[in-house]
């Protein structure tokens, strides 16, 4: 992606503000050097590396970064998988998956026949499941069956709790799931300051790539503008620029 085209980064303005962090956080050099370091990567199906890989390996390196596992920096939010750390993440809908639901019926989660990317983290206790569509992401915590065959999810969203409104709209995802089998744009609705941070992550991509602040004024604001307004103070045209490469280079 070439920092100087604007309209390459207009698909940045659909994400999530998770996806939005995904795309700050693989441009950040300490992480890029960390997961160089590390030297695992997931395959783009979604599959574990290899045989013998173990995803308690890097685990505890991935946590400094909020994140279960580390991800490649070189996969855009469209294509990344993606684990954030329940903990530190409420947009992650803990659920029970079972068999034998009792009197509850419904529809069974087959993950064989989803429509849309799904990679799933195995445990003893509890499994991980991500399931993503051109950075929309839906990710699970769960307890009980195991995903590897169709079961049912019961999410528990019941207590109050400061995430409520997150859990519930977690739930309708995974009910839109389980009932369509994808990801629909109609319950993925982009960050309200989408557009902001698509400009903010084309002057990073500017800073990183060593153009000038003026250079990067130009992409963003165009030459005539800048020819006009950049030493003019009323405007704060060149401030707005330093603004936005020290909040994220810093």
């Amino acid at each position: 992606m070439k920092w100087q085209n604007t309209e390459q980064y207009e698909w940045l303005q659909a994400l999530s503000a998770y996806g939005l962090a995904w795309e700050f956080l693989r441009r950040n050099r300490a992480y890029r050097s960390a997961a160089a370091n590390l030297g695992v990567t997931w395959p783009p199906d979604g599959s574990p590396p290899d045989e013998t890989w173990s995803a308690g390996d890097q685990m505890s390196e991935a946590r400094e970064w909020g994140l279960l596992l580390f991800e490649t920096p070189d996969r855009d939010a469209r294509e990344a998988n993606i684990f954030w750390m329940p903990e530190f993440c409420p947009s992650v809908l803990p659920v029970v998956a079972s068999q034998n639901v009792g009197h509850v019926s419904g529809r069974f989660l087959n993950l064989s026949r989803l429509r849309c990317r799904n990679v799933l983290i195995p445990g003893e206790d509890i499994q991980h499941l991500l399931c993503a569509d051109q950075g929309r992401f839906l990710q699970l915590s769960v307890t009980g069956e195991c995903l590897t065959r169709p079961v049912q999810v019961l999410a528990n969203v019941l207590p109050m709790t400061p995430y409520s409104e997150t859990r519930w709209r977690g739930f309708r995802r995974l009910n839109d799931l389980v009932c369509t089998e994808t990801l629909r744009t109609k319950f993925y609705p982009s960050d309200l300051g989408a557009r902001r941070l698509s400009r903010v992550l084309q002057a990073l991509d500017g800073y990183l790539a060593g153009a000038s602040q003026r250079e990067v004024a130009v992409a963003l604001f165009g030459v005539e503008r800048v020819e006009a307004d950049w030493r003019d103070p009323r405007n704060h045209l060149c401030d707005q620029v330093r603004r936005a490469i020290r909040a994220v280079s810093s």
